[in-house]
């Protein structure tokens, strides 16, 4: 199972938030056992300009959940694999439509 989420809300006056969320439930392919893995993000927005100029400011895996895992016990092999990146991060953005 596998989803994504994404949800826009809108403020008034040019102000708009989102909140998504993506999720992988543990799977087996074989020999390998793969954790579970997923993220929360967060963003708020601001349209200025008459609605020409947008800037956002985003975090993303607010919840630091981006740790990937996976698992081999065959035979006489066991060992686990374990990698995790720098996923919680502020991103900042600014669109402008002509």
């Amino acid at each position: 199972m596998n989803y994504y989420i994404q949800r826009n809300f809108k403020l008034g006056k040019g102000w708009s938030t989102q909140l998504s969320s993506w999720f992988y439930a543990p799977t087996r392919e074989a020999i390998f056992l793969t954790s579970a893995l997923g993220s929360l993000d967060i963003g708020v927005k601001m349209m200025i300009l008459k609605e020409k100029v947008s800037i956002r400011i985003t975090m993303v895996d607010l919840l630091n959940t981006q740790r990937w895992q996976q698992r081999v016990q065959f035979a006489n092999m066991a060992f686990t694999y374990r990698r995790k990146r720098e996923s919680c991060v502020i991103r900042l953005q600014f669109g402008w439509g002509f």
